[in-house]
């Protein structure tokens, strides 16, 4: 699984992960059965694999995707 990989390495290399990511992202717009579990989630992947992004960021993120979750 590509997601559980973690990211390490320069700026270009965390500038193609995030434009695959909302690549990833988007793709799901289609399907709204799954859509609001299926974003959150890779975003979670995507977020926890990557070394880049710092702690408030982090945070910031969860609190934000935790609040649709549980809305």
């Amino acid at each position: 699984d590509q997601f559980s990989r973690p990211v390490a390495g320069s700026g270009s290399v965390d500038g193609h992960h995030r434009l695959f990511a909302f690549c990833c992202i988007y793709s799901i717009f289609g399907s709204t059965f799954y859509f609001r579990f299926r974003i959150i989630y890779i975003a979670r992947q995507i977020l926890m694999c990557s070394s880049i992004l710092n702690r408030v960021h982090l945070q910031g993120f969860y609190g934000v995707s935790d609040f649709i979750l549980n809305k």
